[in-house]
């Protein structure tokens, strides 16, 4: 780890999670989705802090395709149990290769994103767009769950050898 941080270099450190989380302004819980109640309890108190929440909740079937895991959104779970947070759900509709390349794509992707708080909603639109990636706001968090619907039917239409990019253009 010392080695990566050194390479890193612009005041880069490396700390233990609820070290990181409690010196941070944003936290983003980049976890397997079942695991992010266990991580957010771990990382103490997130008042006022942006909380990030990639993840998509789902199971498998018997045919290989996903499906929802429980009747809520996992950014909803992150709200519950981080009350003080701002969570704001992005990042959960593309995989790691687009977000390394957006360019790969061959053209425009768009990044959901929902959250009560407009602050916290527009620090993730303006790092969205910071990293080559169109930003789109749809509305409150209780529509976390609706986005994370948007993998399931990507995820799906991979499985299926029909996959896709999202590209969500303005209405003219």
């Amino acid at each position: 780890v010392r080695e990566l941080v050194a390479r890193t270099g612009s005041g880069a450190s490396a700390a233990q999670p609820a070290e990181a989380a409690a010196a941070a302004e944003v936290v983003m819980t980049a976890v397997p989705w079942d695991a992010l109640p266990d991580v957010v309890r771990s990382l103490g108190d997130l008042t006022g802090k942006i909380l990030i929440d990639p993840t998509n909740p789902r199971i498998v079937g018997d045919d290989g395709l996903r499906d929802w895991a429980h009747d809520t959104s996992n950014a909803q779970i992150a709200q519950d149990l981080a009350p003080g947070a701002r969570v704001v759900k992005a990042f959960n509709t593309m995989n790691w290769r687009t977000m390394v390349d957006p360019m790969a794509t061959g053209g425009p992707v768009s990044v959901p994103v929902v959250g009560d708080d407009a602050e916290a909603n527009a620090f993730v639109v303006e790092l969205i767009d910071a990293i080559g990636l169109e930003p789109i706001e749809l509305g409150p968090l209780r529509y976390a769950r609706m986005v994370e619907g948007m993998y399931i039917l990507w995820g799906n239409a991979n499985t299926l050898e029909r996959g896709f990019n999202y590209y969500l253009r303005p209405a003219q």
